[in-house]
């Protein structure tokens, strides 16, 4: 008698140029975070300590809104955080682009990726830069502080926007936000 045995299907595919794909990968999820004061959209206006830590909250909401999925769509990917816009390119340090295909499961915000570069691929590969992390433009709401899964927040971002993805070491989204490769 044989068995059947599955397994795991990939989710990286190169094509015949040798640009890596990634069918799913998650970006950032729900969760509260730390970030310095300076970090912080309008930390001078609000009065924030700039090298103070405060804790802020992703919420399923905030990521789940049409308009938050949207922005994560076709943004440059990075090798480290490096600010990217269409009349400012950070063109020297641009590894990629995500793709169309973002989506919202509840925790993870996810889509595909298309990375472009040999020197970002090789990273991926030997684990040394596999990690996510989303830089975005949000609101700081200082008004909506509490707790989420026993983790106090000083604020809740609100009005989430995609402005580039980074391959980092590691990012604040954690393992679990990385360049799949098994499903």
């Amino acid at each position: 008698m044989k068995l059947a045995m599955d397994s795991a299907m990939t989710l990286r595919w190169h094509d015949e140029d040798g640009r890596m794909h990634v069918d799913r990968s998650n970006l950032t999820r729900v969760q509260v975070a730390p970030y310095y004061g300076s970090e912080i959209p309008g930390w001078e206006e609000l009065k924030l300590d700039p090298e103070k830590v405060y804790y802020g909250y992703r919420p399923a909401e905030e990521l789940g809104k049409e308009e938050t999925i949207r922005s994560v769509q076709g943004i440059p990917i990075q090798l480290g955080h490096h600010l990217d816009y269409p009349d400012k390119p950070a063109k020297e340090t641009r590894v990629g682009s995500t793709g169309d295909l973002a989506k919202f499961d509840g925790t993870y915000l996810s889509n595909s990726l298309h990375i472009q570069d040999e020197d970002a691929i090789n990273r991926i590969r030997d684990g040394s830069m596999r990690q996510l992390s989303l830089a975005y433009h949000y609101i700081p709401d200082f008004n909506s502080s509490g707790e989420y899964e026993g983790q106090h927040y000083d604020f809740t971002m609100r009005r989430i926007r995609g402005q580039h993805l980074a391959l980092v070491e590691e990012g604040r989204a954690g393992k679990t936000c990385v360049v799949e490769d098994h499903a």
